[in-house]
């Protein structure tokens, strides 16, 4: 692949311009959790916020500058080393006012789906610490930190140990008395087998699930073990392959800048962490590296340039087909930012003869350690670590091209990517990996979102410094915050599917979708609504879109669908700001700080009382075509308990997207608990003729393809604008 230096150039910016995001939606998080609806203009925490805001948007502007120059880039290399040059030094300070001034701030509460992914490593990952049998099984977990720094880091032990040690037993010891001793009492050194590992994570990353996949190398920190090896011994083991020559050579190289062992374990890391996620983590990895281009490294860890080459060889040496052509493609792009820089460093990894040779040696160690035989059956370097690691790698060995394809697709059209067909043809489904969904989460980034953000990005170039903010906000960031959601709901209902999944099941719904196939011919031709052959037909063809489907023998009645309530839920309490007066702006923010937005985890649930309101959502996500519209009521089983689902907003329009918002009601006499992901509605279809303006198509249609609940935006509707203006004008 011929990588020009303006391509180069297109993918520094956009990390750039990625990076910059990801930190403005920090502090919106931080402003909607903590201080929505103060007044900006006395709430020191606002102006402090907008201060931040301030240094990003100026960041902004020289990156809408930026990408006009790069049409300008080819054969000129001194554009093209100003442009990257300054991409790298904004990158420099973004981290600078990450590690420095961030911790002023209070910080949002992390994902739910940050545990999510803390379970499926527990699930897949962390079993690999049951000892051998000759020592003491313990059962491992694994916790995740926010950090105010930009790397990732492993805490094998108590994460305060050091501090314990080194500051409080010395002030014990420092004052010499032996009773304080025997009654306050020394800490003891941590034990070599803790029972957690403490793994950070930057705060600005919490909420973006494509950088999630570095926490597997600092896990394999943990993982490491003597009955790996063939010695008993990483370093024992590198040193077996190689004659006595190569012996001697990587002796003088360790006596200069490169501590060997340390690099090698740096490097096992990588790979165990490749082997266990797939490609995906080569481009977390990236991403991670990405923000350190500049720093110095020590003599412990190998520079990015030499990583990122070794991981790509491993996947080079593992995965095949077409669908790592293109994944070879965009890594090589990737690495292209990481050439440039190594090429001006005398220090790097091209100039550098020791490196080279250290690489030559590493990349034949671990091709043997993580090999693949001729009846490409996986062997790994000792007969534990093969039967511990068997079982894992078929997370990532299974991945098929046309399902990267089909979840791709589904991000193209704006829909989350929860589950894939079981069998070609049929509407039965099983739950994504989660290695498949960050995969396909990587395909689109580095593709459609990122040519879609520098479309935009140039745009701005041309925005008046008073309007930038608004402009940023309203393309930018919603496309970021859009990859989030989808990616993150992604997670959130292949966790609740794997829940719902029954294999045995599959049978059933293939019988009853070939019970249907037979009677399909008699083509849809409904009078007031569609019926269960018509409803199948109509998903089949991909005009009515329900994601995901968990079981389709359950969901599909006569003539309805059901649907399961979702994980998000707003709380209201009692009023303490008024009466709501949508033309007032002050009784808005007070209707805002009378509810509580909730996300619930795995298997929780939600107590709803005799008289209580709340608002939930559907965790289907829809999409009808122009030519449907559809109606939402209750189940009669929860009707029968006096629970509402909706209110009054009952009927959707044709051309609707997104999850459906539910507005629960608590009508009966004892209060209800409602588990997320039991079927609490079902949605009947209407066949109507085809509107001039769709909802779709609507310009102010204010609740378009949302990925969770959202509250009432009344206030939007024209009616009160005048209404407003019309006061203003009285009162003057």
């Amino acid at each position: 692949m011929g990588i020009s230096k303006k391509q180069t150039a297109e993918l520094y910016l956009f990390e750039l311009i990625e990076r910059t995001s990801r930190f403005y939606i920090h502090l919106d998080e931080i402003e909607r959790q903590f201080y929505f609806g103060a007044n900006s203009k006395v709430e020191d925490k606002l102006i402090f916020i907008q201060s931040y805001k301030d240094c990003l948007l100026k960041i902004v502007s020289i990156s809408a500058k930026i990408s006009t120059d790069i049409a300008k880039m080819e054969g000129n290399s001194e554009l093209v080393d100003k442009c990257l040059k300054t991409i790298k030094d904004s990158i420099v300070s973004i981290n600078l006012l990450h590690r420095r001034h961030l911790n002023h701030l209070p910080r949002p509460s992390e994902p739910i789906e940050l545990r999510r992914f803390s379970r499926i490593i527990d699930k897949h990952v962390i079993k690999l610490n049951k000892e051998t049998s000759k020592q003491k099984k313990r059962k491992k977990r694994i916790s995740i930190y926010v950090s105010e720094d930009i790397g990732d880091e492993v805490y094998a032990k108590d994460p305060l140990s050091e501090f314990k040690s080194k500051e409080l037993n010395d002030i014990i010891n420092a004052f010499n008395k032996d009773f304080i001793k025997a009654k306050v009492g020394l800490f003891e050194s941590p034990k070599n087998l803790s029972d957690t590992i403490h793994i950070t994570i930057p705060r600005i990353d919490t909420n973006n699930p494509c950088r999630w996949p570095t926490l597997i190398h600092e896990l394999g920190h943990n993982i490491i073990h003597k009955d790996f090896f063939k010695t008993g011994k990483l370093k024992s083991d590198f040193d077996s392959i190689l004659d006595e020559d190569q012996k001697q050579i990587i002796a003088n190289i360790g006596q200069s800048n490169i501590n060997i062992e340390s690099w090698l374990l740096e490097c096992w890391c990588d790979l165990f962490a490749c082997v266990v996620f797939g490609p995906a983590f080569w481009f977390s990895q990236y991403s991670s590296f990405i923000f350190e281009i500049g720093n110095n490294f020590s003599s412990r860890y190998p520079k990015p340039l030499f990583r990122l080459r070794l991981i790509h060889n491993i996947l080079l040496h593992r995965f095949s087909g077409t669908l790592f052509k293109e994944l070879k493609d965009t890594i090589e792009l990737g690495q292209s930012v990481f050439e440039h820089f190594d090429n001006n460093d005398p220090t790097g990894f091209n100039k550098d003869e020791n490196v080279r040779e250290v690489f030559i040696y590493f990349r034949d160690f671990f091709r043997k350690y993580f090999s693949k035989n001729v009846d490409e059956k996986t062997q790994f370097g000792t007969d534990i670590l093969n039967k511990k690691l068997s079982p894992l790698i078929k997370y990532t060995d299974e991945i098929e091209e046309t399902t990267i394809r089909d979840l791709v697709e589904s991000l193209e059209s704006g829909l989350p990517i929860s589950s894939k067909r079981s069998k070609p043809g049929k509407l039965a489904e099983k739950p994504n990996y989660v290695q498949e969904i960050l995969l396909a989460a990587w395909f689109f980034r580095n593709n459609n979102l990122k040519n879609d953000i520098l479309k935009d990005l140039k745009k701005l170039s041309s925005t008046k410094k008073d309007e930038l903010a608004k402009k940023y906000e309203n393309s930018l960031l919603k496309a970021f915050k859009r990859f989030d959601q989808s990616i993150l709901r992604s997670i959130q209902v292949s966790e609740w599917f794997d829940l719902f999944y029954d294999q045995k099941k599959i049978l059933e719904i293939d019988s009853l979708e070939d019970e249907i196939l037979k009677k399909i011919d008699i083509g849809i031709n409904p009078r007031n609504q569609f019926v269960d052959i018509e409803i199948y037909q109509l998903i089949k063809s991909n005009d009515l879109k329900i994601s995901p489907i968990i079981n389709l023998k359950e969901q599909l009645g006569a003539t309805s669908f059901d649907l399961r309530l979702g994980t998000s839920f707003q709380l209201y309490y009692q009023t303490k700001y008024g009466i709501v007066d949508f033309s007032e702006e002050e009784t808005l923010r007070g209707l805002e700080h009378n509810s509580n937005l909730v996300d619930l985890d795995f298997l929780e649930s939600i107590t709803i009382s005799p008289g209580q309101f709340i608002l939930g959502h559907t965790m289907e996500y829809i999409k009808l075509p122009e030519f449907i519209s559809a109606e939402i009521e209750g189940r009669s089983s929860f009707a029968r308990l006096g629970l509402e689902i909706h209110m009054t907003a009952g009927f959707i329009d044709p051309g609707f997207e997104g999850v459906i918002t539910l507005e629960i009601y608590n009508a009966g006499p004892n209060p209800i608990k409602l588990f997320p992901g039991i079927r609490v509605a079902q949605l009947k279809f209407i066949p109507i003729t085809k509107p001039n303006k769709p909802y779709n198509k609507k310009d102010d249609a204010k609740y378009k393809g949302l990925m969770s609940l959202h509250t009432s935006m009344q206030f939007k509707d024209y009616e009160i604008g005048r209404i407003k203006d019309a006061r203003a004008k009285l009162i003057e």
